[in-house]
């Protein structure tokens, strides 16, 4: 069943009822949205109606700049979550032990890679036992994972095509800040290099929430949108100038 806005526009159900005038203006000025509202992307993917995430507005412009850029805010030792898209290159079919890193955060504080002959992804935080998810994963296909934490809560590992997260308590803060230089798709050691295509890489100061998780496994596009207006729009006059 439709619905009107109040101007008398005929809004498809699909949108959700508190989008209704940004759906409106749209479509009387013939323009497209940028929106960081997963739900309202999904419906005007749905209905065909033009609708872009901020992500895909800088990769439409400087697609090479996510592919070694860490979009978002610095986490802190106390909070914070890492999301990545990556797809693994030849190597994901080898059975021996290697380790391919998709995040490393300075002074060895997370490190976050694939291991090739336990078939698990791996994040090793200084101060706790490392977290592992068993999955597969051949040359070409879409991994996405995610880290959170929050102390006096839990740190857990999420993989897109594994069941069951990996969670354990979080019973300290970090030992180091999470600052300094980071490094996507590589190691200090000058190994251990991730060799495929980085998609996107995001940072947070918040954890990645069970109900975010799975509505980010729906599209490829979406991720986890830890800017403010203001903070966003700082990034992207960097990114794009």
């Amino acid at each position: 069943m439709h619905f009107v806005a109040e101007t008398g526009t005929d809004i498809p159900p699909e949108v959700p009822r508190h989008d209704a005038l940004v759906y409106r203006e749209a479509q009387t000025c013939g323009a497209e949205i940028l929106t960081s509202d997963a739900e309202l992307w999904l419906a005007c993917k749905k209905i065909r109606s033009p609708a872009v995430l901020p992500l895909e507005l800088i990769r439409r412009y400087n697609g090479v700049a996510l592919a070694n850029t860490i979009f978002g805010v610095i986490p802190t030792r106390d909070s914070g979550s890492i999301f990545v898209r990556a797809y693994p290159g030849p190597w994901a079919s080898l059975r021996t032990p290697q380790r391919f890193t998709l995040v490393h955060f300075p002074a060895g504080v997370i490190w976050l890679y694939y291991e090739t002959a336990e078939r698990k992804w791996i994040a090793e935080l200084t101060g706790y036992k490392r977290l592992q998810v068993a999955t597969e994963i051949t040359d070409g296909m879409l991994q996405t994972v995610g880290l959170s934490w929050k102390f006096g809560e839990q740190i857990t590992l999420r993989v897109a095509d594994a069941e069951h997260p990996h969670v354990v308590e979080m019973r300290a803060p970090l030992p180091n800040d999470v600052e300094g230089r980071v490094q996507i798709g590589g190691h200090p050691s000058g190994q251990h290099y991730w060799n495929g295509p980085i998609y996107v890489c995001v940072n947070d100061d918040r954890p990645i929430g069970k109900d975010a998780w799975r509505e980010f496994k729906q599209d490829r596009e979406l991720t986890p949108n830890p800017f403010d207006n203001d903070r966003l729009w700082m990034f992207m006059a960097h990114v794009l100038r």
